[in-house]
């Protein structure tokens, strides 16, 4: 799975056994997100950090493809915690947890990834730019 962040903005799937595109999806403002995929292949996480401060705007969700109904689920809307921008994404080595940071607050959002709803917002004292998961 691919995200491009050309104009049209897309997201797509490529079969790598086939060396074909598969599926191929046109996105308002994902362009400079990030993927995140969970452990058991269910479900891929695109962030929105918008244009990290240029258009287009971010939209407050978090997209949530389904690799199963091979199709958009409902997103997860990060406004009620006070956050616009979603950058880098990490999912949890168990596929439980995802840890999304924010472009331009200092916290890290963490959803719970059998309900797709975010769970905690923690407060760091720095901006993150990248996030990886060490295994126990």
């Amino acid at each position: 799975y691919f995200l491009s962040n050309f104009t049209p903005c897309l997201f797509g799937g490529i079969d790598l056994i086939k060396e074909r595109v598969v599926s191929l999806y046109l996105l308002s403002s994902q362009c400079q997100g990030s993927l995140g995929i969970k452990r058991d292949d269910s479900y891929i996480y695109l962030t929105d950090p918008g244009g990290y401060g240029f258009p287009p705007p971010p939209s407050g969700l978090i997209q949530v493809y389904s690799l199963f109904s091979e199709g958009f689920l409902t997103p997860i809307d990060v406004r009620s915690f006070g956050v616009l921008r979603t950058d880098r994404i990490a999912v949890s080595p168990d596929g439980s947890k995802a840890y999304v940071s924010t472009w331009d607050q200092c916290c890290i959002l963490v959803i719970d990834t059998k309900t797709n709803a975010i769970k905690k917002k923690l407060s760091v004292d720095l901006f993150v730019n990248s996030l990886v998961i060490q295994k126990k």
